[in-house]
């Protein structure tokens, strides 16, 4: 008890006593790279100190938040003083390292190719067109409707692939090493969909064989996963040379400076004990984490607002902090370097570590922009589905191809597909082939401007789609139109919401034609994989 009070009051100490802390004058002329190291580091200490706010050490979110940046930070300042200010150093759009695996990670949040929900066949599913792509850990939809069944009814629909049980099953990560070894089960997905109220005349609410109402086997052998040969083939080409001339100058510019120059070394370490003891925690008083839950909308923007101020309130002291100690002395030659490592910088560091940024910040822009065109590739799959029915009806196989491209700002999916009885009645004039079928849907996308601003680390789109479908139907002659509008809408990290509106010129069972209002709930963990991918790097 005695322990945990003197934790408290000298955590209030440290808040306290940097209340009054000095403003240093504004440092205008810093390299571009330096203000980005500076926003970076101000933005960490504030996202360690926000993770755990309730509980978390002012002290320790400063420590861990500038360590990785401070040696950085000191090069920069003082080769800038040394060589008079205003000194040329590109800033980078983001930390090396981070590149390969953050655009990985963002477009598996953005995609639009992935099936959740129930096929178009079934009864209780929205969608009338399926995507061709497969979830690599688990997909989950709740849907209430139909497209092409007489009665509407109530489905859950559980998809994977073998990856998660195989490969991510076994090791509990799902690390590149993982994925090397067993990504190709990804190109292998499977899906179930369970009746939930019984409109096929099964028993109702389990998850149970005799409510199962469709088995999907799907094969994807070209899809728009980030984390396959040919999206790593191209970092490794455009990326991985720039990265590695970046380190290279970077390191090396920081380890000649600091460890070959006494004067640099031990102004370093003065001004980084200077700046613990000066270090505005104060600003951290106010800071909170955010849920990213859309209940708690008002307090997360509070949150947001309060930690964007006290990051910009510590970059500020950080920028002026770091002219003070060290531009300010190395420019006024109060403190000064060795000759030979101020001939170093002016003729190699400096320029090296110029270069190095500019040419990283063109890969970078070059290889985002791949990343945007690896959203838009043809993918495409093959999938078998059987379907059960009750016991006055004949189980049917479906045989499908699915395809979607890109052009311009539009998704075109194309489904064709046959469905085969597997033991035909002829007393129902059913011959071995049911039907065939083919849709065609027009998708677009849109930022989420509603739920997105709620969580920021997803790029989730909101999707919307025109589609229509023909299909003929072989036993009765009948001939099937269907037409749909649809939206899907992330409301949170890795959860959405479909929502359809359907016209059909009959149903497979009535001739009576009919409108629908289809919606449903679905949850992609991949997504939620991702974004915890990211904030591993972050």
């Amino acid at each position: 008890m005695r322990s945990s009070t003197l934790v408290a009051v000298a955590s209030s100490l440290v808040l306290v006593s940097s209340v009054a802390y000095a403003q240093p004058e504004p440092y205008p002329s810093a390299p571009a790279y330096l203000s980005e190291l500076v926003t970076q580091a101000a933005q960490r200490v504030v996202q360690l100190h926000a993770e755990d706010a309730a509980s978390a050490d002012a002290r320790r979110s400063f420590r861990d938040g500038i360590q990785s940046y401070w040696d950085k930070m000191v090069f920069v300042a003082i080769a800038d003083g040394v060589l008079g200010g205003g000194t040329e150093i590109a800033a980078l759009d983001r930390l090396e390292g981070l590149v390969n695996q953050e655009n990985r990670w963002l477009i598996d949040t953005a995609r639009t190719d992935k099936q959740i929900g129930s096929t178009a066949a079934s009864a209780g599913t929205i969608d009338l067109f399926d995507r061709p792509s497969i979830p690599k850990l688990l997909g989950l939809a709740i849907e209430r409707g139909a497209v092409v069944q007489e009665d509407s009814g109530s489905s859950v629909t559980l998809r994977t692939s073998p990856y998660l049980l195989s490969g991510f099953g076994l090791t509990g990560e799902d690390t590149a090493e993982t994925y090397e070894k067993w990504g190709w089960l990804e190109k292998l997905g499977l899906a179930a969909t369970f009746n939930l109220d019984g409109s096929d005349g099964r028993t109702t609410g389990d998850f149970e064989f005799e409510n199962l109402a469709a088995f999907q086997v799907k094969v994807n052998p070209r899809s728009r996963s980030p984390r396959g040969s040919d999206f790593t083939r191209e970092w490794e080409t455009r990326m991985k040379p720039a990265i590695d001339r970046r380190l290279e100058a970077s390191t090396g510019a920081m380890s000649d400076l600091i460890n070959g120059d006494a004067a640099a070394r031990e102004a370093g370490k003065e001004a980084y004990d200077k700046l613990e003891r000066q270090f505005p925690f104060s600003a951290l008083a106010e800071v909170r984490g955010e849920t990213g839950q859309p209940q708690d909308a008002a307090t997360d923007t509070a949150a947001r607002l309060a930690n964007d101020a006290a990051a910009e309130e510590i970059e500020t002291f950080l920028l002026g902090f770091l002219r003070a100690e060290l531009f300010d002395p190395f420019a006024n030659r109060t403190a000064t370097l060795q000759p030979q490592t101020e001939v170093l910088l002016a003729n190699r560091l400096v320029p090296g570590l110029n270069m190095a940024n500019v040419e990283f910040g063109i890969a970078n822009k070059e290889f985002r922009e791949f990343s945007a065109d690896w959203n838009k590739r043809f993918s495409w799959s093959l999938a078998w589905t059987l379907h059960r029915v009750d016991d006055n009806g004949s189980n049917f196989s479906e045989i499908k191809f699915l395809g979607q491209h890109k052009w311009a700002w539009i998704d075109m999916n194309l489904n064709a597909g046959v469905t085969l009885y597997h033991d035909s009645d002829s007393r129902l004039d059913q011959d071995t082939v049911r039907d065939f079928n083919i849709s065609l849907a027009a998708e677009g996308q849109l930022d989420n401007l509603i739920f997105g601003r709620f969580d920021r680390r997803s790029m989730a789109p909101i999707t919307f789609a025109l589609a229509a479908r023909y299909q003929r139907l072989e036993e009765n002659g009948g001939d099937i139109g269907v037409f749909q509008a649809t939206t899907n809408v992330p409301i949170a990290a890795g959860f959405s919401i479909p929502l359809a509106l359907t016209y059909a010129t009959r149903s497979e069972n009535d001739g009576d034609s009919e409108f629908r209002v289809n919606i449903g709930l679905e949850l992609d963990t991949d997504v939620l994989r991702a974004l915890w991918g990211l904030s591993e790097l972050r």
